[in-house]
């Protein structure tokens, strides 16, 4: 009987837990939600951005800020990688196939071609730009650009291979105890991380997420 009413207290508290949780949970997304998730219309959000970068003291954005110059950058980490590689890159509709050359975990390690790589994006300027992009990485996604409630595959894969190859470089330089070369690859991918938090779309936020996480952790490693 005592087990009985044990049992039954225990679900009636689970119970009670539960409702009481949902209501706090629809609570919050009643009252915070539209907070969180701003203007659920792209073109609102895109015009949000662009009026909050233009805002910033000593700093004025006009149109779209920097977005040629990442445009520039996206279409040149390809073909560089296309030049060094030797053949087109695989583009499987969600992003491009890259090379597995740049983790620190890599099973298909091979400093050959990740120097060739390397040597590629410097000779197209792609590190030239990333450094005039990271000092302002305000960049917004045209309207007319592909899907833009989403954005370009090509802008996400692009974008994390840009900060893996500057990772590696990072760890590299880190290893040897150049600092001051490391920093600079360091702030490459900040930028990056920076660029993609700064767009309208959730999909940017989780890239800047996951891309932000493995900055932390190749700082983490180094120190």
């Amino acid at each position: 009987m005592k087990t009985k009413s044990l049992l039954l207290g225990c679900s009636t508290f689970l119970l009670i837990l539960v409702v009481a949780s949902l209501g706090v949970a629809s609570y919050l997304f009643i009252d915070f939600g539209p907070r969180w998730t701003g203007p659920t219309d792209f073109a609102e959000q895109h015009a949000t951005l662009v009026r909050s970068a233009a805002s910033t003291p000593d700093r004025t954005l006009t149109g779209d800020g920097n977005w040629p110059l990442f445009v520039r950058i996206r279409d040149n980490t390809i073909a560089a990688h296309e030049r060094a590689l030797g053949g087109e890159m695989d583009r499987m509709g969600i992003g491009i196939g890259w090379p597995d050359l740049f983790m620190p975990d890599s099973r298909q390690s091979d400093p050959a071609k990740a120097q060739a790589v390397i040597e590629a994006l410097e000779a197209d300027g792609v590190f030239k730009d990333l450094d005039l992009f990271a000092s302002d990485p305000r960049a917004v996604r045209r309207l007319d650009d592909s899907s833009p409630d989403v954005g370009n595959p090509n802008d996400f894969s692009s974008l994390r291979q840009l900060v893996r190859i500057n990772l590696f470089r990072f760890r590299a330089h880190a290893a040897a105890g150049q600092h001051a070369d490391s920093r600079v690859h360091l702030r490459r991918a900040v930028g990056l991380v920076q660029f993609a938090a700064g767009q309208a779309s959730m999909l940017d936020s989780v890239h800047a997420i996951g891309n932000g996480a493995a900055v932390l952790g190749a700082v983490r490693d180094a120190v």
